[in-house]
């Protein structure tokens, strides 16, 4: 339906084959005895592949517990079967056709949009991408972590179980903000409780902001089982915000690039929190649909409280006791 790269970008030419499909090719088989079979290369969002999982995808899609990469739909009448082409440690997933070496020298060969549809049935949009690798502040080396004057942390929480609960964890050394570690997981909010409480004691979290809209009582939790656990050491501050999340993250997006500093692409592999975050902060995108913003949404929320604010916090700094 559509000649490749040339074509990729029609939004235009993406929407005509959408309307095509619902008004002229699905008419051929509108009963339950017939099946609908759809090959072809996940270009982007707005193509009809993409248009067609996101409305299975509303309606409820699950993981196959059998057969690795296919999505049942929640009314098991069909599914969707994507394959990539490299897992998430980058080995091959059908080694009898593509050798590993193969496929990651074709990779290093190609831009990443290209791959990403071509090669892993997992396209990103090609332009508006404010937030890719080659504009981003990256080390190499993690910095002496131990000189870290604050360590802030901003937490978006899951709501209804379709987004994932993101926790950036940032040390400040100087005017830069280093983000060291990252909590980003689809799980419902009181699985993660002890998780996130977890976190703030490993990294000896200052101070912690969390957007918080919906659940009122999750300071409350979080303050509570930090008691528990004896660390006082923690400022949870909560911010109700009513700006359109997109507006948002337009308006702070300078400060992510000239503030934040990012592990470099590879450090992580893919299927560790910080991996999967990169992955999807790097791929969005203004001018096309996003499936998900919540890793880029809290790095805004802690630009919002740390960077952009102003607000200068007290640092742990030490003293001779002999002067008491």
């Amino acid at each position: 339906m559509l000649k490749g790269q040339i074509e990729c970008n029609n939004v235009q030419l993406h929407n005509q084959l959408t309307q095509r499909y619902y008004s002229d090719w699905s008419s051929r088989a509108d009963d339950d005895k017939q099946k609908t079979m759809l090959l072809g290369t996940m270009w982007a969002d707005t193509d009809l592949l993409n248009v067609l999982y996101d409305v299975a995808k509303s309606k409820g899609l699950s993981e196959d517990k059998k057969y690795p990469y296919v999505e049942i739909t929640s009314d098991r009448s069909g599914c969707f079967i994507r394959i990539p082409a490299l897992d998430r440690n980058n080995q091959s997933t059908c080694p009898r056709r593509y050798a590993t070496k193969y496929l990651l020298d074709i990779k290093r060969g190609m831009t990443r949009f290209l791959w990403q549809a071509v090669y892993q049935q997992n396209p990103i949009a090609p332009e508006g991408l404010e937030f890719n690798y080659n504009v981003l502040q990256t080390y190499e080396i993690k910095p002496l972590f131990e000189q870290a004057q604050s360590r802030y942390a901003s937490l978006d929480p899951a709501r209804r179980g379709k987004n994932y609960v993101s926790m950036p964890i940032c040390y400040k050394i100087e005017d830069k903000h280093y983000l060291v570690d990252f909590l980003y997981r689809k799980k419902a909010m009181k699985e993660m409780y002890d998780v996130i409480v977890d976190k703030i004691i490993e990294h000896r979290i200052n101070i912690l902001v969390l957007e918080n809209n919906t659940d009122t009582s999750l300071k409350e939790v979080l303050e509570e089982r930090l008691r528990f656990k004896n660390y006082l050491h923690c400022t949870i501050i909560e911010k109700y915000s009513t700006q359109n999340k997109e507006q948002r993250i337009k308006d702070h997006q300078s400060d992510v690039r000239n503030y934040i500093v990012f592990p470099c692409k590879g450090m992580f592999s893919l299927n560790s929190d910080m991996g999967l975050a990169m992955e999807e902060i790097t791929a969005y995108s203004f001018n096309y649909p996003n499936k998900f913003d919540d890793g880029i949404d809290a790095l805004v929320i802690y630009a919002m409280q740390f960077i952009d604010s102003g607000v200068e916090f007290p640092e742990v700094g030490t003293f001779k006791r002999g002067y008491l």
